[in-house]
């Protein structure tokens, strides 16, 4: 295991989730929620870059493509993000929203590591 640079903490090298796209099920320590399409999208896409975020962008990217998109995306993004909050809890995990780009994945209660997320150095974890 590598440690944090801040505080010596180990730092775990898998999630410790799993989301299975064909049944929209989410799996961690044993216990299982059901997502919606999109939430279980979203997911796969917070698990392919842990332990950092992605960007908002490519989020949508990954719910519709580059192609036709709702009316109001943003709105669509937001709203199965914040339902994804909600049933992720049980399993012990969050979604962060990382200020100025877009969504980390962590576990309740784990403590918050600084990660290079962009080049951008005005990049901050919200507390």
């Amino acid at each position: 295991m590598s440690c944090c640079p801040t505080c010596n903490q180990e730092l775990p090298g898998e999630p410790g989730i799993s989301v299975y796209l064909t049944s929209n099920r989410a799996v961690a320590g044993g216990r299982s929620v059901m997502l919606t399409p999109d939430q279980a999208v979203i997911l796969h896409a917070l698990l392919s870059r842990w332990p950092t975020g992605v960007s908002k962008a490519d989020i949508m990217d990954a719910m519709w493509g580059k192609g036709t998109r709702p009316t109001d995306p943003w709105g669509v993004m937001r709203t199965q993000i914040y339902r994804l909050k909600k049933r992720l809890k049980p399993l012990g995990y969050e979604v962060e929203n990382v200020l100025s780009f877009g969504y980390l994945l962590v576990r309740t209660g784990a403590h918050q590591h600084p990660v290079n997320l962009s080049d951008n150095p005005a990049t901050i974890l919200r507390q």
